[in-house]
């Protein structure tokens, strides 16, 4: 019987080891052993008469021989309470103990990456139907910007193995295998980093710093059924959804899953999508262009929110939905911004991309002059007709107005922000300072 059922102390507890680990060794026919799994013939509960065990802990300890991990908090109440793991779902959680050991668990798209098995694709772009992992062992991966830490895309159906989960649908679960600290561990008194978590059997011990967690499409699930994408008001998952389709940094995918839904022969559908992609190419001493294209699906909009921050001071615009460029003025040279749009839709749902960049220098001691760089010219100097001028001023400080004339007409930034050049001509800006001072900087555009 099991120890780990309620029986005695005397009684085995189920477990996988390596014999090198407490100094044995053992050798049979000129082979060497050190690899075991042991299990018990019969379970348990608190001194009941004893009964059959089931498969379920053998399945789990026999996995450990082939390199799985424990997936539920190895330590309990410790490092900050128990932490949920991936509930019943894994045979490497409690769902080695469904159906009293019965009925464990189909292995899942972790498992699958771990033992380098499965059909592995890389979250694109598209449309995509998933079938139920445990039919042909498709699953999706999205790789975050950081090394070690990505997302794991199923599909899980509530029959046969999986029978006990009582729900199916589309399951993400966020890995981290990185070197970021992953939290304090009790167990040996010190933080540990994610990949050392997986080394050291604590993957999932802190609660608030799971390093193999689902997102729950319900992040308040009280039972398995709140794991599940769809559910009632959650058909998407994207960077501003509820959950979220973040880093652990809360750097944005980028991507979004949208209209997921279950289909009638336990497969999931859904497409790929992004939904706000960023251009921050135009980028000055005092001000930056910011342009977005966005997913034709997603026309039926509210409107842009436009934030930027330099980490203290944030501010923020609404643009209407026909907008595609914004231009931020009043920027302080050498310093690093964060901005981010984020499509409003219709229903108030929001998608969003972020994007950092770095203001230019301002160079003492030298005259202004107008900005050219990045503009489509000729290897003699010409511009070619449909070149774009963003319009700005270099190395002035202290400037109220700035007013623009080509051939003395006056002329202002379209609505990307640039001025576009047609035709050879005379650009003149006239730079108004806050002290009354006044000064003009004239430049003959030549085309070709």
């Amino acid at each position: 019987m099991s120890e780990a059922d309620g029986a005695s102390s005397d009684c085995i507890w189920p477990q996988h080891g390596l014999l090198k680990d407490s100094g044995a060794e053992l050798h049979l026919d000129g082979k060497t052993v050190n690899s075991f799994t042991v299990s018990c013939e019969l379970a348990s509960d608190e001194g009941s008469a004893p009964r059959p065990a089931g498969i379920g802990i053998f399945c789990h300890e026999l996995a450990h021989s082939f390199g799985l991990k424990d997936l539920y908090d190895t330590d309990g109440s410790g490092s900050g309470g128990n932490a949920p793991g991936l509930w019943n779902t894994s045979l490497m959680d409690t769902g080695c103990k469904n159906a009293d050991g019965m009925c464990p668990p189909n292995l899942n798209a972790i498992d699958y990456e771990l033992l380098g098995a499965g059909v592995c694709d890389t979250l694109e772009i598209g449309d995509y139907t998933l079938e139920p992992v445990n039919r042909n062992g498709h699953y999706l991966i999205f790789e975050t910007g950081n090394e070690g830490e990505y997302f794991l895309f199923e599909c899980r159906e509530a029959s046969g193995w999986d029978a006990p989960l009582g729900q199916g649908g589309l399951l993400v679960y966020h890995i981290d295998m990185s070197e970021d600290s992953a939290g304090y561990s009790d167990y040996y008194g010190r933080e540990l980093s994610a990949a050392e978590r997986w080394e050291l059997d604590q993957i999932n011990c802190r609660p608030d710093r799971q390093c193999a967690e689902i997102v729950s499409a319900d992040p308040s699930a009280t039972d398995v059924s709140g794991l599940f994408f769809p559910r009632e008001g959650v058909t998407n998952f994207g960077s501003e959804t509820v959950p979220a389709f973040r880093g652990n940094d809360g750097s944005s995918s980028g991507f979004a899953l949208l209209d997921i839904r279950r289909n009638q022969d336990g497969s999931v559908s859904f497409s790929v999508a992004r939904p706000v992609v960023l251009d921050i190419s135009g980028i000055f001493q005092d001000a930056a262009i910011i342009s977005w294209e966005i997913d034709d699906r997603l026309a039926d909009n509210q409107g842009f929110e436009v934030e930027w921050t330099d980490g203290e001071k944030r501010e923020t615009r609404m643009l209407d939905s026909s907008e595609r460029s914004f231009t931020v003025e009043g920027l302080t040279p050498q310093t690093r911004y964060r901005a981010t749009v984020r499509l409003v839709m219709s229903d108030e749902q929001k998608f969003s991309m972020s994007a950092n960049f770095t203001t230019k220098v301002y160079r003492k001691g030298t005259y202004p002059y107008i900005y050219l760089r990045g503009s489509d010219r000729n290897t003699d100097g010409t511009f070619v007709p449909g070149s774009k001028i963003p319009l700005r001023i270099f190395n002035a400080t202290g400037v109220a107005e700035v007013r623009w004339f080509f051939d003395g007409s006056p002329v202002e930034a379209e609505s990307d922000g640039y001025f576009t050049v047609r035709r050879s001509g005379t650009l003149c800006a006239e730079i108004y300072y806050e002290d009354g001072t006044e000064e003009r900087i004239i430049k003959e555009i030549r085309t070709r």
